[in-house]
């Protein structure tokens, strides 16, 4: 070997700069023709065929030299013969004959106690699941069912839904599947639509079903109707060419579309399955819902083949765990699925979970070549199949056995399926050659009957198959999807050539969004596109041009618009605002030129576990469905009583977090930098007793010196969902008193000055459980109201106990009632969401035979007092005096009255109430405060300091604000989960100047509420508990209190226990107290609107000029959200650079440099 040489005898250089050159040469009447190719990128049998085709096209030519170019022919006779017949030759023999349920029947006589359904813990036999169909089927017919009557069926996984549907067919109707998730409006339309004389359903989905008139049946509670029924298989009279369902599909024109199936497209489709799978299904789990077709392969496929159908619980299929062992528990042996879930179920299974699988099938979207390699490595033993296939074909057309790793850029579809016909046509239907696209036609005895209601539809969808032989009657389904022909005869799908698109398995048709989101009043223009994502998985976004003047929506309002007229899966998961769609010279819609979602800071993603976590808790606090890494805090709806909920929930997650630090920091991005993990500030979890010094708000409240002052609480009644043990309530009360230490306050007045202290333990009786149940309903509500004046007069400050609780049983049909009164003293708004929390969680583990254990406590309201102490007397809250003393020297303006030195009494107190809309509450939640980078206080005091201006002429408003109390003075302090009155009240002086535009008016306000120190804890500190307090006690008195309470949405909407009641609570305050303010304006979000309540003393203003001003107010706010929500609204404050030091006219300036170098 050490001898070989090597020499170049003979080099061959071809450069060229294509990488295709067809090459023609003349000669003495002939024509010559080369191709020269790349050998690198193409193959010699692709060029080979090329190079005929080429040939067959001259010769077209030359036989017909006027023939438009569409009509010459580029396949040989040999090709068109491949393609057309030898691709299609599908035929298998089968009884045409016969109904989809007879198979069945078939086969509970071949099988009557094997296992036919699997649901939860329950399950029925193929004899029992027969006989009960029977039942069901003998009494349909008894009430009209026959041959192509529409039985309505609306029930969740159960194996009533396997009895309903072969109880219908049985019956010799066809069964029309309500899935009951869907939203009202599209069920009432398929109801209409189909006019369905009979519905089946559950008990418990009544009260969500629209208005129709279709006799309604509930399997779960009517079984008497019908057990005495015949057992026997009812007979009727009909053909395979009768209806067997209707499955209702996304539509173009804005409404779904009926796609009828027969019994003949049904049987085809099941025995081509029960011929081409090789392993026979013993344990089938199905995933999908029953209103999508792929529900279809599932259920007669096992039920025509002696297997188990396992029906799983609602949502299982997006717990993977849960589903992991649901296939363990019933050794699944099949399953179909969409390639997404699959690569989840593959990524967290171990193999031992999925042991017992033998067929995995994926279907509804693209089959990624690298789930097929993970699938190969994981189960090499478990077939893996891709189908393929539309509705109208009965489920699937086509399918590919996915056995070898090495697959190219795309998973086949396979083959045409048993009976079946696949054609790749041109425009012109002709057919195009090996690797060229073209739509997908299909014929064969799948092929449904047409659309309901819709014969345009039908006829332009279903057209006369022109490769039929003269054969009358026979049809092609044009799909709309384009795929090519590999040399193997399998074929490649590429993608949809109209408006419907595939997302999650899901059909949508992109205009139907497009018509429902029309709808909108305050949308002028919109557009949907299916964007594709770098993973390859595609998302639906809506790009929306508001009506110019209009309050713009929200995404929240348009999720929420959207999901009363179209199921979850159709609901645009990105929305974004546009000023004009953008349109190419021709008219079209320019897809490009729309703007990229990820660039209008619509959704990061979370990139790592703590941003994950954080995320989901932002997400979960704020009432979203996602939270990007990107996204603000504060222009996400959020506020600083949120941000204590956000800080409870991050520290029970182990993570250490203060609400400075969303403050600060009010992206998840820049949070998840500072956020600590298991450094929890240490606090006392045993039983705290003894004395507690008086906060500043409690000697504030006693400085009143009011004259019942047992009698100023805070109550609530709630409403408890049916179904609940009652028992266990008095238990969860009990523990919830010893673990919140200070609903054991008493107080006493000693030489004139109160104290406090917490009690050991509880001995008054502080529950009551008041039966009503025999009452009538006008009755129930009037002792309930009677009852809840008695004990709001009841509490005792010094004997205790300062909270009550009334449950209130109604009856067995009627929700009972838990009604709740604390003394202020002893709580707050955030005190209130921490015990409604508290008192689920400890319910449902009582419930669940568990012991009750809470969150760990945080700081004690005991704590928290004595280091208010300490902070009275520190050098840092005395540099904050002069601040106070200099906000308020300049002259106050007293507020004008209409009736000068009347009583100011809780008995003279009126209310009145005014509000925004839903829509106009999102947007000043989550819209507009992009555009300064403000809070809700913020815009809320701007719109307060405008309608005085207004109404009074006064550019300036002293103001007592209130605060939730909790703020981060102190590093090792966490109240997070402290129950206790920690409200701060303290003054701001709001000047308005000379500003007169809406932006500048917003910017001014902004600064003066940033300037305040500590957000005013200090004020009430210095007042009550510091040597300087007689220094602030001669300043003038704000006349008007505010206070946002913040969105208490979120409190009940993560209760499953409890709802608001409606009826009255009783006065909680004492008639005869005196009230501190002239006007207090109360603002809270509640059902999702901005409510603003202004209490004002009949005895000194009239009602029509505390009206003008609430009005005034009303109209400020609504110019404000519009101005945010312009293009022009966009501007920074000093605050947002705290550490540049600049004010705002430098800032501006600033800015304007940078712009214009930019």
């Amino acid at each position: 070997a050490n001898t070989v040489t090597f020499n170049f005898y003979k080099e061959y250089v071809n450069i060229d700069r294509f990488k295709l050159k067809l090459s023609c040469l003349c000669q003495k009447g002939d024509l010559a023709v080369d191709l020269y190719y790349d050998a690198s990128l193409f193959k010699a049998e692709d060029i080979e065929r090329l190079a005929l085709q080429f040939q067959q096209l001259l010769f077209s030519v030359t036989r017909n030299p006027n023939a438009a170019i569409s009509d010459l022919e580029i396949l040989s006779d040999h090709e068109l013969e491949k393609l057309l017949f030898e691709f299609n030759n599908t035929q298998i023999n089968y009884d045409r004959s016969q109904l989809i349920h007879q198979l069945f029947e078939a086969q509970a006589e071949r099988t009557p106690d094997n296992i036919a359904v699997v649901f939860n813990n329950q399950q029925l036999t193929y004899r029992e699941l027969n006989e009960r169909a029977n039942k069901l089927a003998n009494y349909l017919q008894k009430l009209g069912v026959k041959p192509e009557v529409l039985v309505g069926i609306c029930v969740e996984r159960s194996l009533s839904m396997a009895i309903g549907i072969l109880a219908i067919l049985k019956a010799g109707g066809a069964y029309l599947p309500l899935d009951p998730t869907y939203p009202s409006e599209r069920q009432q339309f398929i109801l209409k639509d189909t006019q369905t004389p009979v519905l089946l359903t559950q008990q418990s989905l009544l009260k969500n079903l629209p208005e129709n008139t279709a006799k309604i049946i509930c399997l779960d509670i009517d079984w008497e109707t019908f057990v005495s029924e015949s057992h026997g298989n009812p007979t009727v009279a009909m053909t395979s060419a009768n209806l067997a369902y209707i499955i209702y599909t996304s539509g173009s024109t804005g409404k779904p579309k009926g796609v009828q199936i027969t019994h003949q497209n049904l049987v085809n489709s099941t025995q081509a399955r029960l011929n081409y799978y090789q392993e026979p299904v013993s344990s089938f789990l199905l995933l999908s819902s029953f209103a999508f077709d792929s529900s279809v392969a599932g259920i007669f496929w096992t039920l025509c083949s002696g297997g188990t159908l396992v029906f799983p619980q609602a949502e299982v299929e997006q717990d993977i765990p849960q589903l992991l062992n649901l296939i363990t528990q019933n050794q699944v042996t099949h399953l179909l699925s969409l390639p997404s879930l699959y690569k989840v179920i593959l990524e967290q299974a171990t193999k031992q979970e999925l042991v017992s699988l033998q067929s995995a099938i994926v279907a509804g979207e693209p089959c990624p070549p690298e789930l097929v390699a993970r699938h190969l490595e994981q189960l090499p033993h478990t077939s893996l199949f891709n189908e393929y296939g539309p509705t109208e074909a009965t489920v699937w057309s086509s399918v590919y056995h996915c056995c070898s790793p090495e697959i190219a850029a795309s998973v086949s579809i396979g083959r045409p399926i048993a009976n079946a016909q696949i054609y790749l046509l041109d425009p012109n239907l002709h057919p195009v050659p090996l690797g060229v696209a073209g739509e997908v036609y299909i014929g064969g005895d799948g092929l449904a009957r047409g659309y309901l209601n819709h014969p345009d539809l039908t006829a332009e969808r279903f057209i006369p198959n022109p490769f039929s032989n003269n054969q009358t009657g026979l049809r092609l389904y044009k799909t709309g999807d384009l795929a090519r022909y590999l040399p193997d005869g399998n074929i490649e799908f590429l993608g949809r050539i109209d408006q419907q698109v595939k997302i999650r398995g899901f059909r949508i048709e992109l205009g139907e969004i497009e018509v429902a989101l029309a709808q909108h009043p305050n949308i002028r223009a919109n557009v949907v596109v299916a964007r594709e994502e770098k993973s390859g998985q595609k998302r639906l976004v809506a790009y929306i041009v508001p009506q110019p003047g209009q309050v713009a929506p929200t995404l929240s309002d348009l999720r929420h618009f959207l999901e009363e007229k179209l199921p979850d899966y159709m609901v645009p998961s990105t929305f974004v605002r546009i000023s004009t769609i953008p349109r190419l010279p021709n008219g079209k819609i320019d897809l490009k030129a729309l703007p990229d979602p990820e660039l209008s800071g619509t959704f990061v993603a979370p990139r790592t576990a703590v941003e994950k976590i954080l995320a989901d808790i932002w997400a979960q606090v704020l009432r979203l469905e996602k939270v990007g890494i990107q996204d603000n805090f504060f222009e996400l709806g959020g506020d600083s009583i949120l941000s204590i909920q956000i800080v409870a929930k991050a520290n029970q997650a182990g993570f250490q977090l203060t609400p400075k630090q969303v403050f600060d920091r009010p992206t998840i991005a820049k949070l998840a930098e500072v956020v600590s993990i298991n450094e929890s500030i240490s606090a006392e979890q045993g039983l705290i007793t003894g004395e507690v010094p008086l906060t500043p708000i409690q000697h504030w409240f006693f400085a009143q010196n009011r004259p019942d002052v047992y009698h100023w609480n805070q109550s609530l009644l709630l409403e408890i969902q049916q179904g609940h043990n009652l028992s266990l309530w008095e238990h969860v009360v009990q523990h919830l008193v010893e673990h919140h230490d200070v609903l054991r306050l008493r107080f006493h007045c000693q030489a004139s000055a109160w104290e406090q202290i917490i009690s050991a333990s509880e001995a008054t009786a502080i529950f009551t459980r008041i039966d009503l149940s025999a009452l009538q309903e006008l009755e129930q509500k009037t002792a309930i109201e009677k009852t809840a004046t008695e004990l709001q007069a009841s509490l005792n400050l010094s004997d205790g106990p300062v909270v009550k609780f009334a449950l209130f049983e109604l009856g067995a049909q009627t929700s009972s009632r838990l009604l709740i009164i604390i003394h202020h003293l002893a709580v707050d708004g955030i005190s209130w969401r921490i015990l409604l929390e508290d008192l689920q969680t400890a319910y449902q583990q009582l419930n669940q035979d568990e012991a009750i254990h809470l969150p760990n406590k945080t700081t004690s309201f005991q704590e928290w007092a004595c280091r208010l102490q300490e902070y009275a007397q520190s050098p840092t809250l005395k540099q904050e005096l002069n601040y106070w003393l200099t906000q308020l020297e300049k002259p106050i303006s007293t507020l004008p009255v209409d009736y000068a030195g009347g009583k100011n009494t809780v008995a003279e107190a009126r209310t009145i109430a005014v509000s925004l809309s839903q829509q106009e509450t999102q947007a000043l939640l989550q819209d507009v405060h992009q555009a300064y980078h403000t809070q809700i206080n913020d815009v809320l005091l701007t719109a307060l300091v405008q309608a005085f201006a207004e109404q009074m002429g006064e550019n300036s408003l002293l103001l007592e604000l209130e605060g939730h109390g909790r703020e981060d003075i102190f590093s090792d302090v966490n109240l997070s989960r402290t129950v206790g009155w920690f409200t701060t009240h303290f003054p701001v002086l709001l000047n308005l100047g000379t500003v007169k535009d809406l932006g500048n008016a917003l910017k001014v306000v902004k600064e003066q509420l940033r300037s305040i120190p500590n957000r005013g804890l200090g004020y009430g500190v210095l007042r009550y508990l510091s040597d300087e307090g007689e220094k602030l006690q001669g300043l003038p008195q704000a006349e008007v209190l505010f206070n946002y309470l913040g969105q208490t949405d979120q409190v009940m909407s993560q209760s499953s226990l409890f709802a608001p009641a409606k009826e009255s609570t009783g006065s909680a305050r004492s008639l005869r107290g005196s009230r501190v303010y002239l006007l207090e304006v109360v603002a809270i979000v509640t059902g999702s609107q901005l409510q603003v309540n202004w209490t004002y003393s009949e005895a000194i203003h009239q009602r029509a000029t505390v009206e003008k001003l609430a009005n005034s107010f009303i109209k400020a706010l609504r110019s404000l959200i519009t101005h945010c929500q312009s293009p022009e609204a966009i501007g920074f404050t000093p605050s947002d650079f705290p550490q540049a030091k600049l004010n705002q006219q430098d800032l501006d300036k600033f800015l304007a440099k940078i712009n214009q170098q930019a």
